[in-house]
């Protein structure tokens, strides 16, 4: 289990008195691209290349391990979408490091998508990442 979905439910316990379940779907190193639905692509400025993909997408012809745009929502996000959620926490990014203000878009999608597929418009929570690299003055 990722030490910040235990953490953020631990707290969220301890201020409400509520039990908390966490349902996990992750696959560490990928980029958010994997996580957004088919339909996240379509008419979002900057995601064409990705919406050809989807668009072109045959399980029959990719092999289990090939990561390409929806993979992982099909494959681990879609199949828990009947639970009921309170919300979701988003803890990904470093693959996605030099895109940098057209990740907030890629966000944006994402949580439509989400919302969208579930008919549900849930909280959505995100993790700041810890620096993995030396400081810089450099904003880019």
């Amino acid at each position: 289990m990722t030490a910040a979905g235990y953490y953020f439910a631990r707290k969220l316990v301890r201020e409400t008195g509520v039990p908390v379940g966490l349902l996990e779907s992750d696959l560490s190193g990928t980029p958010i691209e994997i996580w957004m639905t088919p339909d996240s692509f379509r008419g979002v400025p900057g995601l064409e290349k990705w919406a050809q993909k989807v668009a072109s997408y045959d399980p029959m012809h990719h092999s289990e391990t090939e990561l390409d745009a929806g993979t992982a929502y099909l494959a681990m996000f879609a199949p828990i979408e009947r639970f009921p959620v309170a919300g979701a926490i988003w803890y990904q990014g470093e693959n996605n490091e030099n895109d940098g203000l057209a990740y907030e878009t890629k966000l944006v999608a994402l949580v439509d998508g989400w919302r969208k597929a579930r008919k549900d418009a849930f909280p959505f929570y995100y993790v700041q990442l810890a620096s993995f690299r030396a400081a810089t003055d450099d904003p880019a």
